[in-house]
């Protein structure tokens, strides 16, 4: 048997609805169904997606070609983040936390000692002045 990794693409697009095509300045563009390992290696690159640089160099990863006549810069970061937000949600992308540890580690935490044999209970001020009073320095 050969495995047709052409084939199986083109069936996974076709079954998921085709590439994400928006219009921006008159003009339609087009962003692949699926991310290439190019857009991939882009975003794990990036410092953070929440950024406008990194959201910038995802774009332009998802253009390729056509990241050449794409003016990114006549977005406004509302513009450029309500894109990406649509096409993660049209390529069933979900971004988010990772999923927990299957189970968690036991715990070596240790009661502390006390460093010192002095109480840190506070007196009232009555008694204070009691102490005082009858402490009186001696001449």
């Amino acid at each position: 048997m050969t495995y047709s990794v052409d084939d199986a693409r083109a069936a996974r697009i076709e079954a998921a609805g085709g590439p994400f095509e928006f219009v921006h300045q008159g003009k339609t563009w087009t962003l692949p169904r699926e991310f290439s390992i190019d857009a991939a290696e882009a975003v794990d690159a990036l410092p953070g997606m929440d950024s406008i640089p990194g959201l910038r160099a995802l774009l332009s990863a998802l253009l390729g070609e056509q990241a050449e006549g794409f003016n990114v810069g006549s977005l406004s970061g509302q513009d450029l983040e309500g894109l990406i937000d649509a096409y993660f949600d049209h390529a069933g992308i979900r971004l988010g936390e990772s999923s927990p540890s299957p189970s968690s580690s036991a715990s070596t935490a240790r009661r502390s000692k006390p460093t010192s044999k002095r109480s840190t209970a506070s007196t009232s001020r009555a008694s204070g002045k009691a102490r005082s009073a009858g402490g009186a320095s001696k001449s």
